[in-house]
């Protein structure tokens, strides 16, 4: 091919150029003398560094330092069971730390109950010199001959047979409150459902159980506090009834809160509160064993429960009992609040006779 350039001329020229591009490079991948001695410099001391046995020993001290596991002996075998005993260790501390705390817990406890029984003797200690005292009184044959001063002076004194009274009355109470601690059963004839000594008093001052059998519960009271206090109780537990020879009345008809309320009545000739419907019980019990005093202080607490829910429920009962009483505080009250009376709708539930009743009566 003439005038032109053939393949092999070419080829030439492309590797020539090639050639030059790729010089440059070479030159810049070999390092510069300087650079080489820096890197010799620095293999020389490292070598220095890591054939020196001082500095070997000492990063072997370092990694034992570092390590969880150092132990006196060295090996992984001391270092391990060092750590086992460690935790051996701490563990029975724990257990010791937990049995002193138990030992204390139970210290303060037999503390707390010879302080419990302590103040229950003196206290029954006390009761029992005060009545002594007013039993001396009442024997003393000179105390009521006293003329001018001297019999003014005694009639200012309270009665002592009066206070012996209330003195011994108190102390039945508190008994009948300890007899009644529990007042679970599990088994109606069964004597394991209380402690010895609720037994002992039992057999000692002649008790009488009221048995709640559906519900599994007992009320313990004094048999001659009962007889007592309430005809009805005399007849049944005095006479040839089966109650008198066995010491125990079945409770069918009443809920366990009310019936514990009327016996707490009869010791203290007063009732705790109650809601309106353990009330309304209460007074059927009242009316059953026919206690005017109770069915008195029943009222006076439903007055005290009167609100636009429980009216017309009292003023069912004041009908049926015919308390008057109650029933005129049920109309002064409605009258009194019958703006709520109206919203909740209460006198469109009323007899039509209530209803006239609280328009005429006056407040």
């Amino acid at each position: 091919m003439s005038g032109g350039k053939t393949l092999e001329d070419l080829i030439k020229e492309h590797k020539d150029t090639d050639d030059q591009q790729q010089q440059p490079m070479e030159v810049d991948r070999h390092e510069t003398t300087e650079e080489k001695k820096q890197r010799e410099a620095r293999l020389r001391a490292f070598q220095a560094r890591t054939s020196n046995p001082r500095t070997i020993n000492d990063a072997k001290l370092k990694v034992e330092k570092s390590s969880p596991y150092k132990s006196s002996g060295g090996t992984r075998e001391n270092m391990m069971e060092g750590r086992a005993r460690a935790l051996l260790n701490k563990k029975n501390q724990l257990e010791e730390s937990i049995l002193k705390k138990e030992m204390q817990e139970k210290k303060n406890l037999e503390k707390k109950r010879e302080l419990e029984e302590e103040a229950k003797l003196y206290r029954t200690e006390s009761q029992i010199e005060r009545a002594n005292k007013m039993i001396d009184r009442l024997g003393d044959p000179n105390r009521n001959q006293g003329v001018g001063e001297d019999s003014e002076e005694e009639l200012d004194q309270p009665d002592p047979f009066l206070e012996l009274q209330e003195c011994i009355s108190e102390v039945l109470y508190e008994e009948f409150l300890d007899l009644n601690q529990d007042t679970h059963i599990s088994l109606i004839d069964d004597d394991d459902d209380i402690d010895e000594d609720t037994s002992k008093k039992e057999d000692d001052q002649d008790i009488v159980k009221f048995i709640f059998s559906d519900l599994g519960r007992v009320i313990r009271a004094h048999k001659h506090v009962l007889i007592s206090k309430m005809p009805l109780f005399k007849s049944m537990l005095s006479g040839n009834m089966r109650e008198s020879s066995t010491r125990q009345i079945e409770v069918f008809d009443a809920d366990f809160e009310p019936y514990f309320a009327f016996v707490e009545f009869i010791y203290t000739g007063a009732i705790k509160k109650l809601d309106s419907n353990h009330l309304i019980e209460l007074l059927e019990l009242s009316d059953r064993f026919c206690a005017e005093d109770l069915r008195e202080l029943i009222a006076e607490k439903l007055i005290e429960n009167l609100d636009p829910g429980t009216i017309k429920d009292i003023l069912e009962v004041a009908h049926h009992y015919k308390l008057s009483t109650l029933k005129q505080e049920c109309w002064r009250y409605a009258k009194l609040n019958r703006t709520s009376m109206s919203r909740y709708g209460v006198f469109k539930v009323l007899d039509p006779q209530d209803v006239e009743m609280i328009k005429r009566i006056d407040t």
